[in-house]
């Protein structure tokens, strides 16, 4: 068992780490990576806010009111402001999509 655990520690040395340190193109490559993994997360987490705040105006409301909630008024705003952030959102990423293809046709 501990041979398989050292061989499976060997190979992803050889694998991530040794290229990571001797070669420039796989670093900046790992390093590009790591950024847009981020971004890619951070984009996912604005666009599940917006529908979020998008779905809570069209959910059916408690019942009875066991606590306060947001007001219709602040439901209605909050649907808006995720329907423009939607917008910009796609915008964006339309934007990077064209740059992408123009880029990789160059």
């Amino acid at each position: 068992m501990l041979d398989f655990i050292d061989a499976v520690i060997d190979g992803f040395i050889d694998l991530v780490f040794t290229p990571l340190v001797t070669e420039s193109m796989y670093r900046r490559g790992f390093i590009t990576a790591l950024f847009l993994g981020y971004l890619a997360g951070w984009l996912g987490r604005k666009i599940l806010y917006a529908r979020a705040l998008i779905l809570q105006f069209f959910g059916p409301s408690t019942s009875p009111a066991t606590k306060a909630g947001p007001s219709s008024y602040d439901r209605m705003r909050g649907c808006s402001s995720g329907f423009i952030r939607l917008t910009f959102i796609s915008i964006f990423l339309l934007i990077l999509i064209i740059a992408i293809f123009f880029s990789f046709s160059r």
